[in-house]
């Protein structure tokens, strides 16, 4: 089997990689081979929405990672995000409510459960720690719902610290230019500089 781990790097190679894990998912069903069963799923139903989002994310690796690491940095890690972000993310490109012309085409074939199942399985990854203590003077308004680290209150926040940085400095402009609508962040969002931004997403990613 191809390891995922070589898949081409950056946007000019994931049409490539699109196919190279469709036809990685697609041949074991081809020859008859079902997953392996876990025992642990028959007792827990989070490690079987872990086990079903596992088998439903090979689309997700040629962008993300094989373990919801992105190679490429202005695409988002997944690993360790909050499964209610995740879950509302994909809801939101699924219904169109948030456009982008990679996520919306891949996430309008999914159904409910497609969905709280890969939410759940990122989530349950290691992934997304890190940045520095001190927060710079752009930053302060953003700790109060992102904390500089860890530890959000809201499920539906998302964890930025250790994000990537470009991913970071491109929702923020975004947000800024109207592009990603949100009640909260697009004000904020709106009086922000190119210098602001930059600053905010070196701090967060921890670079």
């Amino acid at each position: 089997m191809a390891d995922v781990r070589s898949i081409v790097r950056g946007p000019a190679g994931a049409v490539l990689n699109l196919v190279c894990v469709v036809l990685i998912a697609v041949l074991p069903s081809c020859s008859g081979e079902q997953p392996a069963r876990d025992p642990q799923t028959d007792i827990d139903p989070q490690a079987n929405a872990t086990l079903a989002g596992r088998n439903k994310s090979l689309p997700c690796l040629a962008c993300h990672g094989a373990e919801g690491i992105s190679d490429y940095d202005a695409w988002p890690d997944l690993a360790g995000q909050k499964a209610e972000y995740l879950a509302k993310q994909l809801r939101d490109f699924r219904d169109g409510r948030r456009q982008d012309p990679w996520m919306s085409p891949m996430a309008i074939v999914l159904d409910d459960q497609d969905i709280d199942d890969l939410a759940v399985y990122f989530s349950r990854i290691d992934g997304l720690s890190g940045g520095p203590d001190s927060v710079p003077q752009p930053a302060t308004v953003c700790v109060a719902c992102h904390a500089a680290r860890s530890g959000e209150a809201n499920p539906l926040w998302p964890s930025i610290a250790g994000q990537n940085r470009r991913y970071i400095a491109k929702q923020l402009g975004d947000f800024r230019a109207g592009r990603r609508t949100d009640p909260i962040m697009a004000p904020l969002a709106g009086g922000l500089t190119d210098q602001d931004i930059e600053t905010l997403a070196a701090f967060y990613a921890g670079t």
